[in-house]
């Protein structure tokens, strides 16, 4: 459970942008090595984190993930956990194969 204290959320953000970002690195080194083909599941890429996988801080879940016809979408929906949000640390943060999106 996070505790409220000024700042600690926009670092907790910035966090969970980092980590996502990692995984994206990852996801795109598994695709290299199987033909161009993303995991069906995060689970996969666990070996390249020595077993444990960067989780969502807000859920202490693994990231949202979905493969699609274009690669993967790698979700965070930010501290109040819901689609959408104007600005950190409540803003949605999604990584594809192209990188963070806007």
């Amino acid at each position: 459970m996070l505790v409220d204290m000024p700042g600690r959320h926009s670092a907790v953000w910035e966090k969970a942008r980092s980590d996502m970002g990692e995984l994206q690195k990852a996801l795109l080194h598994y695709a290299q090595d199987h033909s161009g083909a993303f995991p069906d599941t995060l689970a996969e890429i666990r070996p390249a984190f020595g077993g444990n996988l960067p989780s969502d801080p807000y859920t202490d879940d693994d990231f949202r993930y979905a493969r699609t016809p274009d690669g993967f979408e790698l979700t965070c929906l930010g501290r109040d956990n819901a689609a959408g949000g104007d600005a950190a640390p409540n803003a949605d943060i999604v990584f594809t194969r192209q990188g963070q999106q806007p």
